[in-house]
């Protein structure tokens, strides 16, 4: 399986979920690579330029798939 990313939100409704899907697909050998950004809601990751951390998680995904696709 290909490695994976997962950007969660503190404050998300599906917060616990995502925590979960990490830890299946880690004990599944899956590459996980895990974010956490504490005080975002579910939509944080659309709302550049106004939240800083929006721009963080999407270079993060940004990076993610720069070395998939290498």
């Amino acid at each position: 399986m290909a490695p994976a990313i997962i950007v969660a939100a503190e404050c998300d409704v599906l917060h616990d979920d995502g925590v979960s899907y990490a830890e299946t697909l880690r004990r599944a050998g899956v590459p996980v690579e895990y974010h956490e950004f504490p005080g975002m809601i579910h939509a944080f990751f659309g709302m550049v330029p106004v939240v800083d951390d929006a721009m963080k998680a999407q270079r993060l995904v940004w990076a993610a798939f720069r070395r998939a696709f290498a």
